[in-house]
Protein backbone atom coordinates (compact mmCIF):
# COMPACT_ATOMS: atom_id res chain seq x y z
CA UNK A 1 0.00 0.00 0.00
CA UNK A 2 3.00 2.12 0.39
CA UNK A 3 3.94 1.87 -2.89
CA UNK A 4 0.74 2.34 -4.05
CA UNK A 5 0.13 6.13 -2.57
CA UNK A 6 3.93 7.20 -3.55
CA UNK A 7 2.93 6.32 -7.02
CA UNK A 8 -0.32 8.48 -6.85
CA UNK A 9 1.67 11.35 -5.29
CA UNK A 10 4.76 10.97 -7.73
CA UNK A 11 1.82 10.71 -10.78
CA UNK A 12 0.54 14.06 -9.19
CA UNK A 13 3.52 15.85 -8.71
CA UNK A 14 4.70 15.06 -12.16
CA UNK A 15 1.70 16.60 -13.81
CA UNK A 16 -0.50 13.87 -14.35
CA UNK A 17 -4.46 15.23 -14.25
CA UNK A 18 -6.95 12.95 -11.94
CA UNK A 19 -8.03 10.21 -13.94
CA UNK A 20 -3.93 9.46 -14.97
CA UNK A 21 -3.39 9.26 -10.82
CA UNK A 22 -6.17 7.62 -10.50
CA UNK A 23 -5.26 4.51 -13.68
CA UNK A 24 -1.33 4.58 -11.75
CA UNK A 25 -2.64 4.04 -8.46
CA UNK A 26 -5.52 0.90 -9.43
CA UNK A 27 -2.42 -0.66 -11.14
CA UNK A 28 0.28 -0.52 -8.91
CA UNK A 29 -1.96 -1.45 -6.06
CA UNK A 30 -3.41 -4.56 -8.55
CA UNK A 31 0.30 -5.57 -9.28
CA UNK A 32 1.55 -4.88 -5.54
CA UNK A 33 -1.56 -7.59 -4.48
CA UNK A 34 -0.43 -9.87 -7.03
CA UNK A 35 3.46 -9.76 -5.51
CA UNK A 36 2.26 -9.75 -2.07
CA UNK A 37 -0.42 -12.81 -2.50
CA UNK A 38 1.88 -15.04 -4.86
CA UNK A 39 4.70 -14.84 -2.05
CA UNK A 40 2.35 -15.97 0.46
CA UNK A 41 1.20 -18.27 -1.33
CA UNK A 42 4.61 -19.77 -2.56
CA UNK A 43 6.57 -19.47 0.89
CA UNK A 44 3.58 -20.96 2.71
CA UNK A 45 5.30 -23.82 4.15
CA UNK A 46 8.45 -21.65 5.08
CA UNK A 47 5.98 -19.29 6.83
CA UNK A 48 3.91 -22.51 8.60
CA UNK A 49 7.79 -24.02 9.63
CA UNK A 50 8.54 -20.50 10.93
CA UNK A 51 5.01 -20.49 12.69
CA UNK A 52 4.95 -17.10 11.37
CA UNK A 53 0.88 -15.85 13.02
CA UNK A 54 1.12 -12.74 11.34
CA UNK A 55 0.42 -14.39 7.85
CA UNK A 56 -3.30 -15.50 7.18
CA UNK A 57 -2.47 -18.75 5.41
CA UNK A 58 -0.46 -19.80 8.53
CA UNK A 59 -3.54 -18.99 11.21
CA UNK A 60 -5.95 -20.84 8.68
CA UNK A 61 -7.91 -17.55 8.04
CA UNK A 62 -7.49 -17.63 4.22
CA UNK A 63 -6.93 -20.98 2.01
CA UNK A 64 -4.13 -21.70 -0.62
CA UNK A 65 -6.93 -21.94 -3.29
CA UNK A 66 -8.46 -18.42 -2.68
CA UNK A 67 -4.67 -16.95 -2.22
CA UNK A 68 -3.52 -18.26 -5.41
CA UNK A 69 -6.90 -17.59 -7.22
CA UNK A 70 -6.81 -13.82 -6.07
CA UNK A 71 -2.96 -13.46 -7.17
CA UNK A 72 -3.60 -14.49 -10.64
CA UNK A 73 -6.71 -11.81 -10.65
CA UNK A 74 -4.86 -8.93 -9.31
CA UNK A 75 -2.27 -9.90 -12.33
CA UNK A 76 -4.76 -10.19 -15.27
CA UNK A 77 -5.95 -7.15 -13.77
CA UNK A 78 -2.54 -5.09 -13.77
CA UNK A 79 -1.94 -5.67 -17.28
CA UNK A 80 -5.17 -3.46 -18.83
CA UNK A 81 -4.68 -0.88 -16.02
CA UNK A 82 -0.90 -0.86 -16.46
CA UNK A 83 -1.80 -0.29 -20.61
CA UNK A 84 -4.54 2.39 -20.18
CA UNK A 85 -1.50 4.99 -19.28
CA UNK A 86 -0.28 4.28 -23.07
CA UNK A 87 1.83 1.02 -24.04
CA UNK A 88 5.42 2.59 -22.92
CA UNK A 89 4.27 3.28 -19.73
CA UNK A 90 2.27 0.04 -19.56
CA UNK A 91 5.28 -1.92 -20.59
CA UNK A 92 7.32 -0.59 -17.94
CA UNK A 93 4.99 -1.11 -15.32
CA UNK A 94 4.33 -4.98 -16.05
CA UNK A 95 8.17 -5.36 -16.28
CA UNK A 96 8.70 -4.19 -13.03
CA UNK A 97 5.95 -6.45 -11.73
CA UNK A 98 7.35 -9.32 -13.86
CA UNK A 99 10.73 -8.88 -12.18
CA UNK A 100 8.76 -8.82 -8.40
CA UNK A 101 7.08 -12.40 -10.00
CA UNK A 102 10.66 -13.56 -10.17
CA UNK A 103 12.01 -12.76 -6.80
CA UNK A 104 9.01 -14.82 -5.27
CA UNK A 105 9.54 -17.94 -7.57
CA UNK A 106 13.40 -18.12 -6.95
CA UNK A 107 15.56 -15.41 -7.17
CA UNK A 108 15.37 -14.52 -3.54
CA UNK A 109 17.12 -17.76 -3.33
CA UNK A 110 20.54 -16.21 -5.57
CA UNK A 111 23.08 -13.88 -4.87
CA UNK A 112 21.28 -11.91 -7.20
CA UNK A 113 18.05 -11.21 -4.80
CA UNK A 114 18.47 -7.37 -5.13
CA UNK A 115 17.97 -7.61 -9.05
CA UNK A 116 14.18 -7.83 -8.92
CA UNK A 117 13.95 -4.71 -6.66
CA UNK A 118 16.18 -2.66 -8.86
CA UNK A 119 14.71 -3.19 -11.90
CA UNK A 120 11.07 -2.94 -10.30
CA UNK A 121 11.64 0.00 -8.86
CA UNK A 122 14.19 1.80 -11.39
CA UNK A 123 10.78 1.38 -13.87
CA UNK A 124 8.61 2.90 -11.81
CA UNK A 125 9.58 6.87 -12.77
CA UNK A 126 9.10 5.67 -16.39
CA UNK A 127 5.79 4.29 -15.74
CA UNK A 128 4.94 8.19 -14.32
CA UNK A 129 6.69 10.11 -17.20
CA UNK A 130 5.90 7.46 -20.07
CA UNK A 131 1.90 8.24 -19.67
CA UNK A 132 2.88 11.98 -19.96
CA UNK A 133 2.18 13.98 -22.99
CA UNK A 134 4.69 13.15 -25.63
CA UNK A 135 5.75 10.04 -23.68
CA UNK A 136 9.45 11.14 -22.67
CA UNK A 137 11.65 8.72 -21.14
CA UNK A 138 12.28 10.18 -17.30
CA UNK A 139 15.90 11.51 -16.93
CA UNK A 140 18.83 8.94 -15.65
CA UNK A 141 19.00 10.81 -12.10
CA UNK A 142 15.25 9.59 -11.63
CA UNK A 143 15.87 5.93 -12.84
CA UNK A 144 19.09 5.46 -10.84
CA UNK A 145 17.28 6.70 -8.16
CA UNK A 146 14.66 4.51 -8.40
CA UNK A 147 17.02 1.44 -8.31
CA UNK A 148 18.75 2.36 -5.44
CA UNK A 149 15.86 2.91 -3.71
CA UNK A 150 15.06 -0.60 -4.46
CA UNK A 151 18.51 -1.87 -3.55
CA UNK A 152 18.03 -0.22 -0.14
CA UNK A 153 14.25 -1.35 0.21
CA UNK A 154 15.44 -4.66 -0.20
CA UNK A 155 18.09 -4.73 2.46
CA UNK A 156 16.14 -3.24 4.71
CA UNK A 157 13.21 -5.45 4.08
CA UNK A 158 15.66 -8.81 5.16
CA UNK A 159 17.27 -7.71 7.75
CA UNK A 160 14.82 -8.47 10.67
CA UNK A 161 14.60 -12.39 9.29
CA UNK A 162 17.49 -12.71 8.24
CA UNK A 163 18.32 -15.74 10.75
CA UNK A 164 14.94 -16.91 9.83
CA UNK A 165 15.61 -17.02 6.50
CA UNK A 166 19.16 -18.73 6.89
CA UNK A 167 17.34 -21.54 8.58
CA UNK A 168 14.84 -22.06 6.25
CA UNK A 169 17.69 -22.14 3.55
CA UNK A 170 17.00 -18.83 1.49
CA UNK A 171 20.43 -17.59 0.87
CA UNK A 172 19.85 -14.33 -1.30
CA UNK A 173 22.46 -11.26 -1.17
CA UNK A 174 21.44 -10.19 2.35
CA UNK A 175 21.50 -13.42 4.23
CA UNK A 176 25.02 -14.40 2.28
CA UNK A 177 26.32 -11.27 3.89
CA UNK A 178 24.65 -11.83 7.32
CA UNK A 179 22.85 -9.40 9.77
CA UNK A 180 25.89 -7.42 10.92
CA UNK A 181 27.04 -6.77 7.39
CA UNK A 182 23.83 -6.01 5.94
CA UNK A 183 23.03 -3.60 8.36
CA UNK A 184 25.63 -1.61 7.68
CA UNK A 185 25.08 -1.60 4.03
CA UNK A 186 21.55 -1.40 4.12
CA UNK A 187 22.21 2.58 4.32
CA UNK A 188 24.44 3.40 1.56
CA UNK A 189 22.11 2.62 -1.13
CA UNK A 190 19.65 4.60 0.45
CA UNK A 191 22.27 7.92 1.27
CA UNK A 192 23.52 6.84 -2.70
CA UNK A 193 19.46 8.00 -3.76
CA UNK A 194 19.30 10.63 -1.53
CA UNK A 195 22.64 12.41 -3.02
CA UNK A 196 21.46 11.73 -6.48
CA UNK A 197 17.88 13.20 -5.72
CA UNK A 198 19.90 16.18 -4.75
CA UNK A 199 22.75 16.76 -7.20
CA UNK A 200 20.70 15.03 -10.26
CA UNK A 201 18.60 17.74 -11.38
CA UNK A 202 19.14 20.83 -13.72
CA UNK A 203 18.54 23.18 -11.24
CA UNK A 204 20.96 22.07 -8.93
CA UNK A 205 20.85 21.43 -4.89
CA UNK A 206 19.02 23.36 -3.15
CA UNK A 207 18.94 24.20 0.57
CA UNK A 208 15.84 21.60 1.58
CA UNK A 209 17.32 19.11 -0.21
CA UNK A 210 21.22 19.98 1.11
CA UNK A 211 19.42 19.23 4.82
CA UNK A 212 17.61 16.01 3.68
CA UNK A 213 21.12 14.94 2.76
CA UNK A 214 22.84 16.08 5.93
CA UNK A 215 20.00 14.03 8.19
CA UNK A 216 20.76 10.93 5.59
CA UNK A 217 24.19 10.93 6.31
CA UNK A 218 23.60 11.36 10.12
CA UNK A 219 21.30 8.31 10.00
CA UNK A 220 23.25 6.11 8.12
CA UNK A 221 26.69 6.85 10.47
CA UNK A 222 24.83 6.30 13.47
CA UNK A 223 23.04 3.11 11.40
CA UNK A 224 26.55 1.72 10.56
CA UNK A 225 28.18 2.51 13.99
CA UNK A 226 26.02 2.03 16.20
CA UNK A 227 26.54 -1.27 18.16
CA UNK A 228 24.53 -4.87 17.73
CA UNK A 229 21.77 -5.56 20.19
CA UNK A 230 20.97 -8.70 18.82
CA UNK A 231 18.05 -10.10 16.17
CA UNK A 232 15.26 -8.53 17.80
CA UNK A 233 16.73 -5.31 17.78
CA UNK A 234 14.33 -2.58 15.57
CA UNK A 235 16.94 0.42 15.52
CA UNK A 236 18.98 -0.44 12.72
CA UNK A 237 15.62 -1.65 10.37
CA UNK A 238 14.26 2.21 11.89
CA UNK A 239 16.95 4.11 10.97
CA UNK A 240 16.55 2.43 7.43
CA UNK A 241 13.27 2.78 6.58
CA UNK A 242 13.74 6.80 7.95
CA UNK A 243 17.05 7.01 5.12
CA UNK A 244 14.14 5.54 2.73
CA UNK A 245 11.03 8.10 3.71
CA UNK A 246 13.77 10.78 3.49
CA UNK A 247 15.08 9.55 0.17
CA UNK A 248 10.90 9.01 -0.88
CA UNK A 249 10.01 12.56 0.00
CA UNK A 250 13.40 14.03 -1.89
CA UNK A 251 11.67 12.34 -4.90
CA UNK A 252 8.37 13.84 -4.83
CA UNK A 253 9.93 16.95 -4.52
CA UNK A 254 11.43 16.74 -8.31
CA UNK A 255 8.53 15.34 -9.57
CA UNK A 256 7.84 18.07 -11.94
CA UNK A 257 11.56 17.68 -12.75
CA UNK A 258 10.93 14.13 -14.12
CA UNK A 259 8.23 15.76 -16.88
CA UNK A 260 10.82 18.79 -17.92
CA UNK A 261 14.45 17.62 -16.32
CA UNK A 262 16.43 21.01 -17.90
CA UNK A 263 13.62 23.28 -16.27
CA UNK A 264 12.72 24.11 -20.07
CA UNK A 265 9.14 25.00 -19.62
CA UNK A 266 8.73 28.33 -17.67
CA UNK A 267 12.48 29.94 -19.25
CA UNK A 268 10.85 28.91 -22.34
CA UNK A 269 7.80 30.57 -21.90
CA UNK A 270 9.37 33.31 -20.49
CA UNK A 271 11.64 34.13 -23.62
CA UNK A 272 8.60 33.84 -25.93
CA UNK A 273 6.99 36.55 -24.19
CA UNK A 274 10.06 38.74 -24.04
CA UNK A 275 11.16 38.25 -27.21
CA UNK A 276 10.25 41.01 -29.63
CA UNK A 277 10.64 38.87 -33.10
CA UNK A 278 13.26 39.48 -35.74
CA UNK A 279 13.60 42.91 -37.04
CA UNK A 280 12.67 43.06 -40.50
CA UNK A 281 13.96 45.44 -43.60
CA UNK A 282 11.44 47.21 -45.01
CA UNK A 283 10.87 45.84 -48.51
CA UNK A 284 11.73 47.57 -51.65
CA UNK A 285 9.47 48.59 -54.16
CA UNK A 286 9.46 47.25 -57.16
CA UNK A 287 7.91 47.46 -60.95
CA UNK A 288 6.25 51.09 -61.62
CA UNK A 289 6.94 52.10 -57.92
CA UNK A 290 10.25 51.60 -58.40
CA UNK A 291 10.61 53.71 -61.20
CA UNK A 292 7.83 56.90 -59.99
CA UNK A 293 9.78 58.37 -57.39
CA UNK A 294 6.69 60.25 -55.02
CA UNK A 295 6.65 62.85 -51.90
CA UNK A 296 9.86 64.89 -51.67
CA UNK A 297 11.97 63.51 -54.49
CA UNK A 298 9.07 64.60 -57.00
CA UNK A 299 9.94 67.69 -55.94
CA UNK A 300 13.56 67.50 -56.18
CA UNK A 301 13.68 66.13 -59.98
CA UNK A 302 11.28 68.86 -60.74
CA UNK A 303 13.63 71.68 -59.60
CA UNK A 304 16.57 69.87 -61.38
CA UNK A 305 14.61 69.89 -64.67
CA UNK A 306 13.77 73.53 -64.44
CA UNK A 307 17.73 74.61 -63.48
CA UNK A 308 18.35 72.48 -66.51
CA UNK A 309 15.75 74.57 -68.69
CA UNK A 310 17.01 77.55 -67.58
CA UNK A 311 20.92 76.58 -68.39
CA UNK A 312 19.52 75.45 -72.19
CA UNK A 313 17.78 78.72 -72.30
CA UNK A 314 20.64 80.77 -71.93
CA UNK A 315 22.64 78.70 -73.60
CA UNK A 316 20.84 79.46 -76.69
CA UNK A 317 20.40 83.23 -76.25
CA UNK A 318 24.03 83.40 -76.56
CA UNK A 319 24.29 81.05 -79.86
CA UNK A 320 22.00 83.10 -81.81
CA UNK A 321 23.80 86.46 -80.73
CA UNK A 322 26.99 84.88 -81.97
CA UNK A 323 25.96 84.14 -85.22
CA UNK A 324 24.12 87.69 -85.46
CA UNK A 325 27.18 89.63 -84.95
CA UNK A 326 28.75 87.06 -87.66
CA UNK A 327 26.12 88.58 -89.89
CA UNK A 328 25.61 85.04 -91.71
CA UNK A 329 22.20 85.63 -92.26
CA UNK A 330 20.41 82.62 -94.15
CA UNK A 331 21.92 80.52 -90.99
CA UNK A 332 20.92 82.20 -88.23
CA UNK A 333 17.56 80.90 -88.03
CA UNK A 334 19.08 77.16 -88.82
CA UNK A 335 21.70 77.90 -85.87
CA UNK A 336 18.69 78.95 -83.25
CA UNK A 337 16.64 75.68 -84.33
CA UNK A 338 19.69 73.59 -84.14
CA UNK A 339 20.69 75.07 -80.34
CA UNK A 340 16.85 74.74 -78.89
CA UNK A 341 16.35 71.36 -80.79
CA UNK A 342 19.70 69.72 -78.72
CA UNK A 343 18.39 71.35 -75.63
CA UNK A 344 15.03 69.66 -75.76
CA UNK A 345 16.46 66.76 -76.33
CA UNK A 346 18.38 66.91 -73.32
Amino acid sequence: MTVTVLMAALAAASGRGPVGCVLVAAAVLAGQLSVGWSNDRIDRARDVAAVRRDKPLVTGVSRPGSVSVAAGCALALCIPLSLAGGLGAGAAHLVGVAAAWAYNLGVKRTVFSWLPYAVAFGLLPAFVTLGLPGHPWPPAWAATAGALLGLGAHLTNVLPDIDADLAAGVRGLPQRLGRRRTRCLAPAPLFAASAVLVFGPSQGPAIPGLAALAVTSTLALLTALLPDKGPHSRIPFLATLALAVTAVSLLLANGQALADPLGRSHSTERHRSSDPGPVTAPSLPTGRQARTPAGPDMAAVVNARRKEGSRCAHLTSSRGDELLHRDKGVGVGDGLHESVGCCSSS
